[in-house]
């Protein structure tokens, strides 16, 4: 249907971005690249064209290719809070937890009711050591969605290490 589209109007961003995820989806990155590149030539200021530049560099492991993707998305939207989370997130894999919290707090406070949002910042404070903060982002994960087994699994783990830092202090005294 995106190609078809793109036969009737080659320009239209779109359908090029659409298309884009489809081949992100299909494991295609180069394709995508070659797409949303494309995108980006008709429409320099879009933000979904830069985010999923972003995601594509970083299926490909191309690190600083997708920060800069994702930086140019904050840029053109200072409001976009999934571009800050798939930032934070990129900083969290390449052991950058520190500069992953600013961008996923801003995230929550500007999405609230996204409980993936409330997660992923929940594991840039664990991985920060701040481990009541990350046990209160884990329980807003939950708050939002109580099936959410990933924050279940994150909340358990952050409550066993509270514990555990509890015991050890009160050994030493």
């Amino acid at each position: 249907a995106f190609d078809k589209a793109l036969t009737i109007d080659p320009n239209h961003v779109k359908s090029l971005v659409n298309m884009s995820r489809v081949l992100i989806d299909q494991k295609r990155p180069d394709d995508a690249l070659v797409t949303l590149r494309r995108a980006a030539d008709i429409d320099p200021e879009s933000i979904q064209v830069y985010r999923l530049l972003g995601r594509t560099y970083h299926t490909q492991g191309k690190s600083d290719e997708a920060v800069a993707a994702y930086r140019r998305a904050i840029e053109l939207n200072e409001l976009d809070a999934w571009s800050m989370n798939n930032l934070g997130l990129l900083f969290l894999e390449t052991k950058r937890a520190e500069e992953a919290v600013p961008l996923l707090a801003q995230a929550v406070v500007l999405r609230r009711e996204v409980p993936e949002f409330h997660n992923n910042l929940g594991m840039a404070l664990e991985h920060t050591g701040r481990f009541r903060a990350a046990a209160t982002a884990y329980g807003e994960a939950l708050t939002l969605d109580p099936r959410y087994e990933k924050a279940k699994q994150n909340l358990a783990r952050v409550e066993a290490v509270k514990v555990r830092l509890s015991l050890e202090f009160v050994e030493r005294q």
